[in-house]
């Protein structure tokens, strides 16, 4: 990727002087076509955090494909998976170990038979840490400001219809609402901001995945805290997308 002059710090540590203008989305999540890969966002990042990040798009970068069965998403698994499993050994050995059919009861009470992955726990911390990078990237573009290094971020992926709906309405329901589709709507968000209490709301929408990340001052009281920290998806440790 050919890098440019940018000035600035890096919006992922805050930290190191920016060095180039990197994807928040990596192009490899999506074919090469210009119609989703012309309106993906840049933003400044220093060399050291756009290594760990490619690091951790792996994961995601092959396990969300297969959730969906779009034409975009077969052709990804097509032209890139062969190549990333060349290149990540660990990565092929846990999705030869970890495809297996799971019992799933659906939300209408039925017991079904689903092809599901066991995830590592390297894999968990990929994703997580994935969606952090997500959130800090968008924070800046959508913002036009770091997010503060002393702020935290807790990726909540909603356990039921109504916890979703819950982070969803509130999202709606601001007067900072934002919405967003790219990629030719491959990839979407919405996002609520509120920068006199200190923290921001967000909504990911990828392949059949939906995850929330909440960015919280340390000045917010420590019982909102605590239970964002009750309800992070990286805390209650889940074992596999079905």
């Amino acid at each position: 990727m050919a890098k440019s002059r940018v000035q600035g710090f890096c919006v992922y540590c805050g930290v190191n002087p920016a060095t180039e203008r990197e994807h928040v989305l990596a192009k490899q999540f999506f074919p090469p076509e210009h119609r989703y890969r012309g309106n993906l966002v840049k933003v400044p990042a220093c060399g050291i955090c756009n290594r760990k990040k490619q690091e951790a798009e792996d994961s995601p970068g092959i396990f969300f494909q297969l959730s969906d069965a779009t034409p975009a998403s077969e052709a990804v698994l097509e032209k890139r998976a062969l190549r990333t499993f060349k290149r990540n050994e660990r990565l092929r050995r846990v999705f030869q170990q970890g495809l297996n059919w799971h019992w799933v009861s659906l939300e209408s009470g039925l017991i079904v038979r689903r092809l599901g992955i066991q995830f590592s726990q390297q894999d968990l911390y990929y994703i997580n840490e994935w969606y952090k990078y997500l959130t800090k990237g968008f924070y800046y573009h959508e913002l036009g400001k770091y997010l503060p290094n002393d702020h935290l971020i807790y990726i909540i992926k909603p356990i039921d219809f109504i916890q979703f709906c819950f982070y969803r309405d509130y999202i709606l329901g601001s007067d900072s609402y934002r919405r967003r589709s790219l990629a030719d709507s491959e990839f979407k968000y919405i996002m609520a901001s509120n920068n006199k209490d200190g923290f921001s709301i967000w909504m990911f929408f990828f392949r059949a995945v939906e995850m929330c990340a909440v960015t919280a001052s340390p000045e917010l009281p420590s019982d909102f805290h605590a239970v964002l920290l009750r309800n992070a998806w990286n805390e209650r440790n889940p074992k596999s997308y079905r």
